[in-house]
């Protein structure tokens, strides 16, 4: 099993499924950052692993609080994880699973999110 961090990916892409996610959000004030601003480290354009079978994916969301489970839409990102070329496809002949949790973290860590995905 190899897990894919959202900051992985590339930049295009990256700021694409964040742009996506964070508007599938609702909030009642104004609206906060999903995930951390991933400039503190250089990121080079790196050749992501292509999976062209069945595949199971595994989202993990750190979050200091948690949100509604359908708080965050994981259509977009898997529509990304498309789009970059991660994933062959998303319909059920090529994603057989997906899963999604929300694990609470204290303010001290970092909001993330983790996408695991491998071959079933």
């Amino acid at each position: 099993m190899k897990g894919i961090d959202i900051n992985e990916l590339p930049d295009r892409y990256r700021d694409q499924a964040i742009r996506q996610i964070a508007g599938s959000i609702r909030v009642s004030s104004a609206a906060a950052h999903v995930e951390p601003n991933p400039g503190d480290a250089p990121h080079g354009q790196k050749e992501a692993t292509r999976y062209n079978g069945p595949t199971c994916i595994r989202i993990s969301e750190y979050r200091h609080r948690k949100t509604d489970f359908d708080g965050s839409s994981i259509k977009y990102l898997i529509d990304a994880l498309v789009s970059a070329k991660v994933l062959f496809d998303d319909s059920p002949a090529f994603v057989s699973k997906i899963e999604k949790e929300q694990i609470k973290v204290p303010k001290e860590e970092s909001e993330r999110t983790v996408v695991e995905i491998w071959e079933t």
